[in-house]
């Protein structure tokens, strides 16, 4: 919930300022990449989540979300629930094509340059989840 992200965010910012004398500078290791990973998590459920498809996507993903994979994302969203401070559920395509990008994100290029077709493969999701969800 919009809520529950919010208190995630204020907690991992008191863990950060109560552990920055302790650390003295030094790299938090494999727990900052956890916490950096909860933080955009956190922003994600914050955010409106018909950015995370479309043509700005990429774009959006790389600045707000870039530690979480497809299917992070697609299980993060699924999991969303509407509440008073953000009354409107995830739209019916948005979790569609999260969830076909998820499941094109886990197949190999075989041929090619992989960041292309990986592109390719969020795009050809995204197509795929649209039509799928006017065939219903």
């Amino acid at each position: 919930t919009f809520e529950g992200a919010l208190l995630v965010k204020h907690a991992l910012t008191r863990l950060e300022a109560r552990a920055r004398p302790w650390m003295q500078g030094q790299a938090w290791g494999a727990e900052g990449a956890e916490l950096v990973a909860c933080r955009q998590a956190a922003d994600v459920l914050m955010l409106d989540k018909e950015r995370l498809v479309g043509e700005a996507a990429a774009d959006w993903r790389r600045h707000i979300c870039p530690a979480l994979t497809a299917a992070q994302l697609s299980r993060l969203v699924a999991a969303f629930r509407p509440t008073e401070a953000a009354p409107d559920a995830v739209p019916a395509p948005v979790l569609a094509a999260l969830e076909a990008q998820a499941l094109a994100a886990t197949v190999t290029p075989s041929v090619g340059d992989a960041a292309s077709s990986a592109e390719q493969a969020w795009h050809q999701a995204e197509d795929w989840a649209l039509v799928r969800l006017h065939e219903k």
